[in-house]
């Protein structure tokens, strides 16, 4: 009977031993796991901040201008040059901004008062006025609006594909962007901690064989 307990306090003892061992192992496993993370969490803090950058940055895309109360719209065509196309509109009205996510692209469609029906719209691109949401590429359409002041309204776009529209100045250089490209962003996040979790017994005896 003592030999017995005696045994079994001995098998009791090393399965304590390989438990704590087991532990340890799993321990510094975790710690270059971690060790690991870190070293690459730079780099993928630098494609964070770069993809940011991309998604916040607006890019103008549409110029409006008010002069006496009236609105025109001033579109970049094929080639770079200028278009001044004059509306019906008044200023001290809503004024809609139309676009179509077309391919990945944002293109302007049309623009309209808080008084006039969208099918009345003055149309910007003229392709764009009866979109086949059903086909391939076609996502949705956005808007933008406000009343507006005297002088000029630029509309603009980050990569996200969120509209802004502020006032320029008149003299004011501005490199407007034809169909700028909208994209999604995935995000960056560490998984150490995810990876730590699921260490299993096969990375253990790996990482003590080292």
């Amino acid at each position: 009977m003592t030999k017995r307990l005696l045994l079994l306090t001995v098998a009791l003892g090393m399965g304590m031993l390989s438990l704590a061992g087991y532990q340890w192992a799993r321990a510094s496993a975790a710690k270059d796991i971690y060790r690991d993370r870190l070293a690459s969490l730079e780099g993928e803090y630098t494609q964070l901040v770069e993809q940011y950058n991309q998604a916040v940055t607006p890019k103008p895309v549409t110029e409006l201008l008010v002069e006496d109360g009236k609105v025109s719209i001033i579109v970049r065509q094929a080639g770079g040059v200028l278009e001044t196309i004059t509306t019906p509109y008044r200023a001290d009205r809503e004024i809609f901004v139309d676009f179509a996510l077309i391919d990945g692209r944002l293109l302007i469609r049309r623009i309209f008062d808080d008084h006039t029906a969208p099918a009345y719209a003055t149309p910007i691109d003229e392709t764009l006025l009866e979109v086949d949401w059903n086909a391939p590429g076609a996502d949705y359409g956005k808007a933008i609006y406000r009343k507006l002041d005297e002088g000029r309204w630029i509309v603009s776009v980050t990569g996200d594909g969120s509209l802004g529209l502020k006032q320029v100045e008149l003299d004011q250089d501005i490199d407007l962007t034809r169909a700028p490209a909208v994209q999604e962003y995935a995000p960056v996040q560490p998984r150490a901690d995810e990876d730590v979790e699921n260490i299993r017994f096969g990375e253990v005896w790996q990482h003590l064989m080292q």
